[in-house]
This record gives C-alpha cells, sequence and structure tokens, in this order.
C-alpha cells in the first residue's frame, strides 16, 4: 500500500469552526434538507400532535420579524418590476439594465393559498407503511372537500398518490373523480417527483405523459406547472422537457445562488435551445403549518405575506400550506374563509394563469440551479448507493434502445406484441426515479424494494424482446444476426457477438439489409457424456455459476446432442426446461452435453444503417500474453506505469503523452448518505501486482490489470480518523485499445469489503472547470471549493457533479474527456474523476462541517456500505477537435450497438 499526500480542503479547519458556531447558534431550530423558509426544520418522522400542526410541530413560517438567514443578503420590499437578467451557465453574474418600477406591492395584492402535503412516497419508510398514512391523508381531503365548498387541494403535484389511495379505497374512486372533474382536487403532471439528474430526459418525459394520462384517466385535467419542491438541484434542460410536453411553468425552492435570488421571485427560464417557461422560487420555502388558534395562525400568514411581498416581482403572492406527509389541517378553511379578501383558495396553475394576466415585466435566467448558498444541494447523493444508479442506466437503456426498436420492427409483421407490458416497465423504472428513491438516500427496506421493481421490469424487457425477435424471424432455428445502431449516425462496432452453434451459415443485418457473415467459431468449455438422468443435475451446476440458455440440439434414436451457452443469455433462444421435456417426449436415454462461453470470443462488425456493403466478420480467440505492457493500434499507443499502476498513452500523431492515467485514489468518508465528508488523511493507492495483454486480432488488443489495494476496514470510534485495522481487496481493470479507435474502455470489478470510504479512478489532465452533457444539452460547471466566502452556506459547494454520459476539459487541441454507463458523479479538479463506490453507513448525520445541519432522520442504513461485488464500465476519450465530436464518441460507448441472433432470415420490412 503506497500513501501520497492529500488535498485537503482549503481552510478546512476554518470551516469547521465556523460550521460549529452556525449549528450552536441555530441549536433553537435545527433544519435539515426540507426547507421551509428563511429557517429550515428538522425534518424527522412526526407523530400525534406534531403530524397535525399542534404542539412540536415543524413551522415553515419565518422567524418574528422576517429575519432571513444571511443578513448581508437580506432584500427589503422591492418594486416588483425588476429589470436585469442572469446568464447561469458560468456561475450566473447578474447583467444590469435600467431598472422600471412598476405596481408597488401593497396589501391589496391576491394571496393564493394552495394547501398541499409534500409526499415522499417512500423515504425513511417504505412506500406500503407510508402509504398507511396517505390513505388517511386524503380520507381527510375528500372529507373537508365535502365539508367547505371553497376549499381546494393539491396533491404535490404528482399522480402516484391517486393510484396508491384507490389500491385501498377503490370504493371512493367515484369521490376522486368528482373532486377532480371539478377542479377541486389537482394532481400531476408528474407521476412520481423525480431526481432530475439521475435519470433520463426520456424518463422525465414518460414521466410526465404517465402522470398526465393517470389523471384525465380519472375525469380531471392535470396541473401544467412543473413542480419540483424538493428536488436535489434543477437542469439547465428543465424548461426545454416542460415544453415539450405541454408544460409552461415551474415552481421550485433548492439551486439558487444570490445572484438568481436578486431577481426575484419570478423570472424567465430559458433553456440553451431557446424554451422558455415562467419559473417561481419558492422564497419562504414549499410550505408551512398553522398554529390551530386563529390569532396565531393570521399572525404567521401576515408575516408570511411580508417575507413573500420582500422578494416579490408581481401582485400575485403564492402561500403554501401544508408540510412533509401533513394531513390537512380542519381549521383552515374557516380561518381563510374569515380573512377574504385578498386570500384566496387557490392551486399552482390559477396562480400562474393570475401571475401572466398581471404581465410584470421580468427578468431572464439561463442554465442549471446548483448552488447550495441558501439551500442544501446534498451532492453526495450522486455517488450514495451507486449500484442502484448503474442498474437504473442499463435498464432505461435497454428500454430505449433495445427492446422498443424491436418492437417497432415487430410491428410491420402484424399486431404489436402486449404493448400494455411495454407501459408496464416504463412505469415500474419510474417508480423507481422519487429523489429519496434514485438518490440512494432512504431505508434499506426501500433499496431493496427498488432492486424488485428493476428486476421485474428487466424481466419484461426480456420478454417482449423475445416474442419480437420470435416474430421477426419466423421460424425455430438459428440462422441471422439482427443488428440494431441506437445512435442517427453510422459507426464501427466491436463487440463480442456469437458462439459457434448461433454463428453457422448466419448473416448480418446492417440497417434493413443482410450482410454476409464469414464462418464463426467460439470456445468450446467441456463436454459431458452420460446417461439422460444426469442432464438435469448438470443443467442446475451450470446455472448456478452462470445463467445459461439452450442454444440448439438434435436427437438421433434415443441419444441427444445440445449446445448450451455459459455466460450468457440470448432472448431468440429456448429456455432449458424446452429441451428437457423435448428429451422426455422422445424418450432419450444418453446425452452429449456440449458447453460454450460467448464470451471467450470476439467479433469486429461494421454498424452502418445508412448504407449496404457486404462485409465479412472475423472472429479471434483471445490469448493473454504473460509480462507485456502495452498496446499500439496505429494512433494511440498504450503504455502501463508499473511503479504507480497508471498508464501512459501517446498520441502517434502529435508525440503528446498523457501519463498518470487511471489511478485509483482511496479516501476515508464520515459522511452520510447525502454528503461526502472526507476524513483528513493520505490518499490511499493500491499496488500494480501483475498486468497481461491479450490480443484481438484485428479488433485490437486488451489489455488485463490486476491491483491489490489495502484500506482501512472502516472509520475508527469517534470518527475522526480511519481504523488501524485494514482489508484487502483484490482489483482488476480489463483495458480495451479498439482499432483505430480514439478512446481506451474500461471496466473494473471487485468485491468492496471496506465500509466509510469512496474510491475514485482519476484522469489527470489540463483545462479549468468542465462540460458535461446533461438531459440533451450540454453545461459548462466552473471550479469552486470552500473557503471563508462560503462559510455561512448551507451546503458547501464540492467537487461532485452529475454525469450523464461524459464530461470533457479543454486542451491546446480541443477536448479531452471521461464517459461511463451508469457511474453518476465525476470531479474536476486537476483533471477529471469518476466514482466508483462511496461506501457510508447512515442517512443523515448533523456532525458534518460541509453541511452544518440534518438532511433526514439520523438513521442507521448498512446497506449504503455497499458491500457487494462491484462492476464499472467507463472510457478515457482522447482529445477530439470539439465538444460535439467528443460527445457523439462518448454516446457511441455509452449506448453501444446492440445485436441479436434471430432463428432464421426477418420477414417484413424491418
Amino acid at each position: 500500500m503506497r500513501q501520497r499526500a492529500a488535498r485537503r480542503t482549503p481552510d478546512r479547519p476554518e470551516l469547521a469552526r465556523r460550521a460549529a458556531a452556525l449549528r450552536r447558534q441555530r441549536s433553537a431550530g435545527r433544519h435539515l434538507h426540507r426547507v421551509r423558509g428563511p429557517r429550515r426544520a428538522v425534518r424527522v418522522p412526526v407523530r400525534g400532535a406534531a403530524a397535525r400542526g399542534g404542539a412540536g410541530s415543524r413551522s415553515r413560517v419565518p422567524p418574528r420579524g422576517g429575519h432571513h438567514p444571511h443578513p448581508a443578503r437580506a432584500r427589503g420590499p422591492r418594486p416588483w418590476a425588476l429589470a436585469g437578467s442572469c446568464d447561469g451557465r458560468r456561475g450566473g453574474a447578474q447583467r444590469a439594465r435600467p431598472e422600471r418600477r412598476g405596481v408597488a406591492v401593497t396589501g391589496a395584492e391576491r394571496v393564493h393559498v394552495v394547501c398541499t402535503s409534500h409526499w415522499d412516497r417512500e423515504w425513511y419508510l417504505s412506500a406500503e407503511r407510508f402509504r398507511f398514512r396517505l390513505v388517511q391523508t386524503i380520507d381527510a381531503v375528500l372529507s373537508l372537500l365535502e365539508e367547505h365548498e371553497t376549499y381546494t387541494f393539491t396533491l404535490d403535484g404528482q399522480a402516484i398518490v391517486l393510484e396508491d389511495y384507490l389500491q385501498i379505497r377503490p370504493e371512493r374512486e367515484g369521490d376522486l373523480r368528482r373532486f377532480l372533474q371539478g377542479g377541486r382536487l389537482r394532481a400531476g403532471p408528474w407521476y412520481v417527483q423525480p431526481d432530475e439528474f439521475l435519470v433520463s430526459a426520456e424518463a422525465l418525459r414518460r414521466n410526465l405523459r404517465l402522470g398526465c394520462q393517470l389523471v384525465r384517466d380519472l375525469g380531471g385535467e392535470p396541473v401544467m406547472v412543473g413542480y419540483l419542491p424538493d428536488a436535489f438541484g434543477h437542469l439547465a434542460a428543465l424548461p426545454a422537457l416542460l415544453r415539450g410536453e405541454g408544460v409552461d411553468a415551474a415552481i421550485f425552492t433548492r439551486g439558487t445562488s444570490a445572484a438568481v435570488n436578486a431577481l426575484g421571485d419570478l423570472f424567465w427560464w430559458t433553456a440553451p435551445g431557446g424554451e422558455t417557461v415562467l419559473a417561481h422560487r419558492e422564497p419562504i420555502g414549499y410550505g408551512m403549518t398553522l398554529a390551530e388558534a386563529a390569532p396565531a395562525a393570521t399572525t404567521q400568514l401576515q408575516r408570511a405575506v411580508a417575507a413573500l411581498q420582500a422578494e416579490a416581482n408581481s401582485p400575485e403572492l403564492l402561500v403554501q400550506l401544508g408540510s412533509d406527509h401533513s394531513r390537512p389541517q380542519r381549521s383552515v378553511p374557516t380561518l381563510i374563509a374569515g380573512l377574504g379578501a385578498p386570500f384566496v383558495f387557490s392551486d399552482h396553475q390559477r396562480y400562474v394563469q393570475a401571475v401572466r394576466a398581471a404581465q410584470p415585466e421580468l427578468p431572464t435566467y439561463r442554465g442549471e440551479l446548483r448552488s447550495g448558498e441558501f439551500h442544501p444541494l446534498l451532492s453526495g447523493t450522486l455517488s450514495a448507493r451507486l449500484y442502484l444508479k448503474q442498474r437504473n442506466f442499463a435498464l432505461d437503456d435497454r428500454l430505449r434502445f433495445s427492446t422498443e426498436p424491436l418492437l417497432e420492427l415487430a410491428a410491420a409483421t402484424g399486431p404489436a406484441p402486449a404493448p400494455a407490458f411495454l407501459r408496464r416497465a416504463w412505469t415500474l423504472l419510474i417508480r423507481n426515479h422519487p429523489h429519496d428513491s434514485i438518490c440512494g438516500c432512504s431505508v434499506d427496506d426501500v433499496h431493496d424494494e427498488m432492486d424488485v421493481r428493476s428486476q421485474q421490469a428487466e424481466g419484461i424487457a426480456e420478454e417482449l424482446e423475445h416474442e419480437a425477435l420470435t416474430r421477426l424471424a419466423g421460424g425455430p432455428h438459428a440462422g441471422h444476426v439482427l443488428v440494431l445502431n441506437p445512435q442517427g449516425a453510422p459507426r464501427v462496432q466491436l463487440r463480442a457477438l456469437l458462439t459457434r452453434a448461433e454463428a453457422a451459415s448466419a448473416g448480418l443485418l446492417l440497417g434493413n439489409r443482410p450482410v454476409t457473415l464469414t464462418h464463426v467459431h467460439s470456445a468450446l468449455v467441456s463436454t459431458l457424456a452420460g446417461p439422460v438422468s444426469a442432464l438435469p443435475e448438470w443443467l442446475e451446476q451450470l446455472h448456478d455459476r452462470h445463467p445459461i440458455r439452450t442454444l440448439a440440439w438434435t436427437v438421433d434414436g434415443d441419444h441427444l446432442t445440445a449446445e448450451v451457452d455459459e455466460g450468457a443469455t440470448h432472448p431468440d433462444c429456448p429456455p432449458v426446461e424446452a429441451m428437457l421435456n423435448d428429451a422426455i417426449d422422445r424418450e432419450v436415454r444418453t446425452v452429449e452435453l456440449r458447453v460454450h462461453r460467448t464470451e471467450a470470443t470476439v467479433a469486429a462488425a461494421l454498424v452502418a444503417p445508412q448504407r449496404v456493403q457486404a462485409l465479412p466478420l472475423t472472429i479471434v480467440t483471445a490469448s493473454p500474453l504473460p509480462g507485456t505492457h502495452a498496446m499500439d493500434n496505429g494512433r494511440l499507443r498504450v503504455d502501463v506505469e508499473p511503479a504507480a499502476g497508471t498508464l501512459a498513452v501517446t498520441d502517434l500523431a502529435s508525440g503528446r503523452v498523457w501519463g498518470g492515467l487511471h489511478a485509483l485514489q482511496d479516501v476515508g468518508d464520515r459522511g452520510d448518505t447525502y454528503t461526502f465528508s472526507v476524513v483528513d488523511g493520505p490518499v490511499l493507492t493500491p499496488v500494480l501486482v501483475a498486468s497481461t495483454t491479450a490480443p484481438l486480432g484485428a479488433a485490437g488488443t486488451r489489455l488485463d490489470l490486476t491491483y491489490d489495494l489495502t484500506v482501512p476496514g472502516r472509520l475508527a470510534p469517534g470518527r475522526a480518523q480511519r481504523s488501524a485495522g485494514t482489508v484487502r481487496m483484490t482489483v482488476t481493470t480489463q483495458v480495451i485499445l479498439w482499432a483505430d479507435a480514439a478512446h481506451l474502455e474500461f471496466r473494473t470489478t471487485f468485491v468492496n469489503a471496506a465500509e466509510d470510504h469512496r474510491l475514485r479512478v482519476h484522469f489527470p489532465g489540463t483545462g479549468e472547470g468542465s462540460h458535461a452533457d446533461s438531459a440533451d444539452v450540454v453545461v459548462f460547471r466552473p471550479e469552486r471549493l470552500p473557503g471563508p466566502d462560503t462559510a455561512a452556506w448551507a451546503d458547501q459547494p464540492t467537487d461532485q457533479h452529475p454525469l450523464a454520459h461524459w464530461a470533457a476539459k479543454p486542451c491546446g487541441d480541443g477536448y479531452w474527456g471521461v464517459a461511463a454507463r451508469g457511474l453518476s458523479e465525476y470531479g474536476h479538479l486537476g483533471g477529471l474523476s469518476l466514482t466508483l463506490v462511496r461506501a457510508v453507513g447512515w442517512l443523515s448525520r448533523d456532525d458534518l462541517p460541509e453541511r452544518p445541519s440534518q438532511a433526514g432522520p439520523p438513521y442507521p442504513v448498512p446497506g449504503a456500505q455497499c458491500q457487494r461485488p462491484i462492476t464499472a464500465e467507463y472510457a478515457w476519450l482522447a482529445p477530439h477537435a470539439s465538444l460535439d465530436a467528443l460527445g457523439a464518441a462518448a454516446l457511441a460507448y455509452a449506448h453501444p450497438a446492440r445485436a441479436w441472433v434471430v432463428p432464421a432470415a426477418p420477414r417484413g420490412p424491418v
């Protein structure tokens, strides 16, 4: 184990002292990631009177006098016609222009009272346990709607709660329909309240469509406002995503900086493509609980209105009544009726319509919202339980680029195979997208249930693909290969494709035309022969090691000869049960079982959907060459740096050398699922113990690296240092350099045996800040570290940023970068880093200098230690001339071409 000096957080001791002082100052009202207003209340499970807003309730009303949490940045009363704009793409400095005064805010403006309850479907309790409370809550809502004809209620901008309720109370469907149709009960447009950065843009679109359709199916109209009260930051592309689904406004709380807050509570938010929505920032948080006594409640409302007036860009104000998992307060209808004008029961859509009717002149903002200055951003959720993010990425990728294209092709041969199943698969996937779910910041039971949903959706996808391929094939026997290119441009794709039994007399489809293949073969792992009575036991033993499917079998008299594939699944091949049934039906007595392994061969195929040409397909078997440490494809040369265990890449055209690549770095983490908190101490690096190269013929070369990584097993008592006891992990990395490629592909595997740590892979390089793709657009993120100017922030800036597919830095000859399949966090200090695992044991803690507040209940979550096998797939991209070129190469890596062996020549206009 080697050590080197750790990069210490600038001013960390001072930062810790300031954080401790801040915690002491706020000890009378500790606050969490659920921002309640200028001060934030502790978000913990509440019951009894507290849950109903009685003694001990968590008020979101601003403190007496409308005190601002950051007095230096407090803003007094201001005209609602603010002039100015803010370009948020590079941090967002306000560009002032002459101010024009509009209608001054007075006591006569309309106050839109929206009764709601922010409903985390699953979080510190499972979905079923929260459903118990949900049913009680909606029962109470329906009672108030019956009793008070002016009362309205909004179901948190999501629709899944309607499903959850009706599964328990089907007899109340008529009541739900009546109030939804009448517009007094509002839901949607979301199906679930999502995290925006950890799911694909397409998943966000489907989320909106599912939510809107569910509300319409129950006779209502969805609220066409993108309400996102608690998401951990917001996409630069969100205005475009919303507009694309018919939503023209957004309401949010988190992610703003002082520059954004200076714009006021309303502004035009413009996406990089020019799409614009009306955006409302909630100055006092997304809800409040009123006192039961009318005089005290009236005083609370007066203070809330005063705080809103100080931020208002319009004579229309929005006050939300309700909190996390709160039941409606029975005193509210009478209280609001007694107050009269300007207080009116309303909903988000009526509020937005009223603002538009007032025609305020508003500033414009462009860019993402990812600042922790006023509200905790909780960037540690990008890497908490990374296995969830990776599985989500793979399933989303499969549905979009495998399952749906195959179903579209199969539809040309007849009716589409069970479209309801595809909808079901997407629904299961999106049920994993609430921010507390996909972010990995819930109790273990929640994430276990997520795995079940993913498994169900994967099973549906496999069966749909099997059905589609069967329709395309028109026959039961092997013969052809179908290749789908999920990208719009033609490209060369090199992949392991075939086993011997599948490839005999095969044909390759490029786009919609056949292409000839050469005869291929694969590695024969073993041959088993004996009585047929042994066959079930053989198959069971094989299946215990790897998933298997039969490739082909023949019966000659009473003898069965069978080919099976070990280590890969093929949806077009029948399961082993079919072979067993055939053997029984034909009274087979003896059997020869030939076991193949697909991954022992590599195939090169040109995927060019825009033109047709016959091409040979060459299969070669990789033969390791011990003791070799270099790869060369005529474009790049890769050398192992044995002492450091890293790689040096030489651009053979320019002679430029990139050294120190692929440096594995391990540090202690004393944080929680919301926040990474580094333990002071050395950065630990592994020892390279073996390296071999394996030529792949014309396809390229593979380099196999084996590391020994010894790290402390956990935190020491007191949590300030890592333990003296260590654990040893073997880390293996496959590096592939394909022929003529300008990138390296990595596949790293290990079993995580350590707790309370973070393992990253670092690629050093030049360039200030970083560019990254984010929901179909490219954003720039500047470098920022904690310092004296950020000590009062709700959440300190970190070197943790969301990764959709790739991140890049500028260099002298263009841009270099990294890409990944499902690794959702990167850093950009001193190069580019990808997080491979972050292991912690607490849902939330209140002793972290990076975030001087709780972010959730202080529950132990041993599952977040990720004690499991880890596999990470990523790539390093050599310099490309433009971000567009680099992005195209990264997407080609992230979403590779798909290939299936189909039983016979496809039919229909594929």
